[in-house]
């Protein structure tokens, strides 16, 4: 009961204020920075096709732990992938906490906005809502990833892009 009562109120059974928002909001940078880290080390694996298909193919190998296994494993890909897609839910998920939750909520932060005129108030509205958009998008590239790891690289992706019209 004592646990309900925390959570309705943000206040222990002791009356202090409770860890959890802050809890939270640790966790919440977390797996932002993880992400951001991830997106970073991902831009520049998918842009080695500048040095060539030969080059992005190499790597593709390397990922798969082709210097280990003989002609490389994609079950290491989709096991990369999964991971990725765990944090991606968790970072989803914590973040649905700081979303407006009814239209009326929603529109005060959009007057709040408007009133404010500031910033960094109006980058994290288009934050939340660029992050509503990405979850899904990203939530479809990833389970790609994770059904066809064999098609990564630069024969079979740009097939993908072509004749899947992606």
């Amino acid at each position: 009961m004592e646990k309900v009562i925390e959570a309705f109120t943000g206040v222990t059974p002791e009356g202090k204020a409770s860890l959890k928002p802050a809890r939270y909001d640790a966790m919440l940078t977390g797996t932002g920075v993880f992400l951001a880290l991830f997106m970073i080390g991902h831009m520049a694996l998918v842009s080695s096709i500048l040095l060539g298909k030969e080059f992005m193919y190499s790597v593709t190998k390397f990922l798969e732990l082709s210097f280990i296994f003989e002609g490389g494993e994609p079950l290491f890909v989709t096991a990369a992938a999964v991971v990725v897609f765990v944090v991606f839910g968790i970072h989803g998920a914590l973040a649905l906490k700081k979303f407006p939750t009814t239209y009326s909520a929603f529109m005060k932060m959009r007057a709040h906005v408007k009133l404010m005129d500031h910033g960094d108030t109006t980058l994290w509205f288009y934050q939340v809502v660029t992050g509503f958009i990405m979850f899904f998008t990203a939530s479809v590239h990833l389970y790609v990833i994770m059904s066809n790891p064999a098609d990564i690289g630069p024969f079979a992706s740009s097939d993908r892009i072509w004749s899947d019209w992606m």
